[in-house]
């Protein structure tokens, strides 16, 4: 998560990635493999421009 963001703004999208994998990992067709990561942010929701070597 960047770095500036509020603490207590940090502390609820943390909060609620993991219900979000928890709720994954409950439902029967997944598992783990499907839960929300970092890089998924860092590209999807906070637009930066990063690549994997």
């Amino acid at each position: 998560m960047p770095d500036d963001l509020d603490d207590s703004v940090r502390e609820q999208a943390i909060e609620k990635l993991k219900n979000s994998n928890s709720e994954i990992s409950a439902t029967e067709e997944l598992n783990d493999n499907y839960h929300i990561g970092p890089y998924y942010l860092v590209v999807n929701v906070f637009g930066k421009n990063t690549s994997i070597s």
